[in-house]
């Protein structure tokens, strides 16, 4: 028995010294680190010179971006007013100054073989991503604990926000901000305006015809109501509505919301703080969103400006909710008193609501900001969301949901 647990210990001994041996045998014949990149689209070529001194005389707090962004390398400070006191670029050569790192976590994007091979403590590595994890990036499978340091995302929540369109301030938190942050709002409230251009009832332009959240099945349950839906975009039912609004002609596109009294406002996905294009790029427009569910927008935009779909147990109820809107002009423009009611927005990148890049900046520059490591990104971004599949739109298009 012994004889046998003395070659049993040898024979392991052999395999961890050959196993050993195979690893570093490998490593010395794998190709170099930049050929590796460079068939990844990664430039170590140096692109910059480092920047002269910040205004205060201090270095420059650089920002490099290791991955692009949807392909492309077109971040920049231009709009932030923080931008003589930091850098961003894509340079690789640079990691040794970097104060932060930021990595778009797009599958497409990012590769843990080629992160970088030196990092200082001093260094925030940045988690980024604007979409919702309803698009189950492949991240979480194999993410390094404690790897990231801040998160920039569309949530309110990250350590660098960047939601779609900015904040909306409300009339009684003005007094708290200071007037440099406010981008005065001057809308029209004047119905004779608003419902002169008036020539149908509900628009749609969409370009994803089957999502997460089934958004389409709640438009076919009201159009089996008889509520007339124009669709515009990739999911429209003939040629030229497809290509009416080409996303290359965004004001054509937007021209066409203000001959219409409501537009469909869903997102792909219901998500906390989940509020994209499809609201922000319309808010001024002269007509009414309809979103899918109140207590994703309730925080986010102005109250009493738009209809939730979760407000009505069934399709049957919303529908006449909207034949009685639109033949009552007056509970109609009960939608748009809130133009005067003193809403204002957020400065773009103004004190106190920095955006993304801007906002990484501003963080990097605060002696104070203390140390940070997220332990699980992926519970982070996917768990804590809130993210809601196709549930409620099954359950309502066919009578069968419930309000709490």
């Amino acid at each position: 028995m012994l004889a046998m647990r003395r070659r049993s210990s040898r024979v392991f001994l052999f395999l961890s010294l050959l196993g050993l041996f195979l690893i570093v045998l490998i490593l010395l014949n794998a190709p170099p680190f930049e050929d590796v990149a460079a068939k990844k689209g990664l430039s170590f070529e140096r692109e910059v010179q480092p920047s002269p001194p910040a205004p205060n005389g201090k270095r420059k707090k650089v920002l490099l971006m290791w991955t692009s962004v949807f392909g492309l390398k077109t971040a920049n400070l231009d709009d932030c007013p923080l931008k003589d006191y930091c850098t961003l670029t894509f340079d690789h050569n640079l990691v040794e100054d970097a104060d932060a790192v930021l990595f778009h976590m797009d599958p497409s994007e990012f590769d843990w073989g080629l992160i970088p091979r030196v990092r200082h403590i001093h260094q925030r590595y940045i988690f980024l991503l604007q979409e919702a994890p309803h698009l189950d990036y492949q991240f979480n499978s194999n993410v390094v604990p404690g790897f990231f340091n801040w998160t920039m995302t569309y949530r309110l929540d990250s350590d660098c926000p960047m939601p779609y369109g900015g904040w909306w301030i409300r009339p009684e938190e003005k007094a708290k901000v200071s007037p440099e942050a406010l981008s005065r709002i001057d809308l029209s409230y004047n119905a004779t305006t608003i419902l002169a251009q008036k020539t149908s009832l509900i628009v749609w332009l969409v370009s994803n015809c089957h999502t997460t959240s089934k958004r389409e099945l709640v438009v076919e349950a009201l159009q089996r109501q008889q509520i007339q839906v124009d669709i515009f975009g990739a999911c429209a039912p003939t040629a030229d509505k497809k290509n009416f609004c080409p996303k290359s002609d965004g004001a054509k596109c937007n021209a066409i919301f203000s001959r219409y009294k409501f537009f469909i406002a869903f997102e792909n996905a219901i998500c906390k703080d989940y509020v994209t294009e499809k609201y922000w790029d319309r808010w001024n427009s002269m007509s009414v969103p309809i979103v899918m569910q109140r207590w994703t927008y309730e925080t986010r935009i102005p109250s009493g400006s738009f209809i939730a779909v979760d407000d009505f147990e069934n399709a049957a109820a919303l529908a006449n909710h909207l034949r009685y809107l639109d033949a009552n002009n007056t509970a109609y423009m009960e939608y748009f008193k809130w133009r005067d009611e003193g809403y204002d927005k957020a400065q773009w990148n103004g004190p106190g609501y920095r955006l993304g890049y801007c906002r990484v900046c501003e963080n990097l520059l605060k002696d104070d900001e203390p140390p940070k490591v997220i332990n699980d990104i992926a519970h982070w971004f996917k768990d804590e969301a809130r993210c809601e599949k196709g549930e409620f739109a099954e359950a309502w298009s066919k009578g069968r949901y419930k309000r709490v």
